[in-house]
């Protein structure tokens, strides 16, 4: 069974994500814009807003304490 988790900063039905990627409750999700999106065990947040100028992401990654993510064009993130 599934259940929908939403969150305070992903109420933009418009938004797209495209990859999820998580250890435990440290979970990742890219899409639109360069969005990245962090659950934190009870809610979504929104780590990079999405801007239309910028690449899509298409994959995420956590590596040891960062967060890495490519996407179109290139696109290279680290976060820590």
């Amino acid at each position: 069974m599934w259940d929908e988790l939403e969150g305070e900063d992903l109420a933009d039905e418009s938004l797209d994500l495209f990859a999820i990627a998580g250890v435990e409750d440290e979970v990742l999700a890219v899409g639109d814009g360069s969005a990245l999106a962090r659950w934190d065990g009870t809610q979504w947040r929104t780590l990079i807003e999405r801007s239309y100028s910028q690449p899509n992401l298409l994959a995420t990654a956590i590596v040891g304490d960062r967060i890495w993510a490519v996407g179109a064009r290139g696109a290279i993130v680290r976060a820590e």
